[in-house]
């Protein structure tokens, strides 16, 4: 990735590189599916589009509707049901804060509530 966080591609110089850098997408797909969890009504790896390119997580948002999104070496990036796909993403943490007022106002009460643990337990130290 370059400095704005999205991919270089000019990263590998040659597609024998790129072969090396082998990654279980899987595995990264179920990473980045653990960090969203809460935030999220069901989320599922949909294993027959998992391939060696990159893996797709079906994600029932709070509001309801349903996504499709394809982790790969590029980022995250929600498909759409023709095929196309929207601006890609460094992690689902930031597709989904950008992407999903539910989820983003998970995210800020989760944040909010730890920060107000923290003030908690410092005031009761005094």
């Amino acid at each position: 990735r370059n400095h704005d966080g999205q991919f270089d591609p000019d990263r590998f110089d040659t597609e024998h590189e790129r072969e090396r850098v082998r990654m279980d997408w899987r595995a990264e797909a179920e990473a980045h599916g653990r960090d969203v969890r809460g935030g999220v009504a069901e989320l599922r790896l949909d294993e027959a589009a998992t391939t060696q390119d990159g893996a797709t997580l079906v994600i029932t948002m709070r509001e309801g509707s349903t996504r499709t999104i394809r982790v790969s070496m590029d980022g995250c990036q929600e498909v759409c049901s023709d095929g196309s796909s929207h601006r890609v993403f460094d992690s689902l943490h930031s597709l989904l804060l950008n992407t999903s007022d539910g989820y983003k106002q998970h995210f800020n009460d989760s944040l909010r509530a730890s920060l107000q643990a923290l003030v908690d337990a410092q005031e009761a130290e005094m």
